[in-house]
């Protein structure tokens, strides 16, 4: 019989179906989201997800296909934000808040990757 423990669930602050920490719609700040995401992966030894571009601050403010400016970044059109796209193929373009919110984020996940609060035996 297959069991569900919190131990298997996904921790996770956004996703394309939620609006952008960063967006006008929810907190327009990339820091104000910062705590949240240390209480997610800090909170259990479940694995956490950043969605793409959340490291780097992405507000998900840009009016792209079928979605609008919705706060959210589109998974169903072919289109990527300058924040993703510098992010991933173009570090040196990035913003320096861009480059600190990514440091931090870094930091995160390498302190639960070698921490046993973090992760499971």
């Amino acid at each position: 019989m297959l069991t569900i423990s919190a131990i298997t669930l996904l921790y996770f602050l956004e996703n394309h179906d939620e609006q952008r920490i960063v967006s006008d719609f929810f907190a327009g700040n990339p820091g104000k989201g910062v705590p949240g995401m240390i209480v997610s992966a800090l909170l259990q030894q479940n694995p956490v997800m950043v969605y793409a571009g959340q490291e780097f601050g992405e507000r998900g403010m840009d009016k792209e296909g079928f979605s609008g400016q919705d706060g959210r970044s589109t998974i169903f059109d072919y289109w990527t934000s300058d924040t993703v796209y510098k992010g991933f193929f173009n570090r040196d373009a990035l913003t320096t808040d861009e480059k600190k919110l990514s440091l931090i984020y870094q930091g995160l996940l390498r302190f639960c990757n070698r921490r046993k609060l973090c992760v499971k035996d």
